[in-house]
């Protein structure tokens, strides 16, 4: 059980990185082409 929560800390953490960096660069933090889908559905 410990290892589960560290496990889902660290990948909390890198997606946390990941949106931050991407909308302090003007982007959308999703992948490219999703938004495609989403509109298509």
């Amino acid at each position: 059980m410990l290892f589960g929560a560290a496990a889902c800390l660290e990948v909390e953490g890198w997606v946390g990185a990941h949106v931050l960096a991407s909308w302090q660069a003007g982007r959308s933090s999703l992948r490219e082409g999703s938004t495609a889908a989403v509109v298509a559905a």
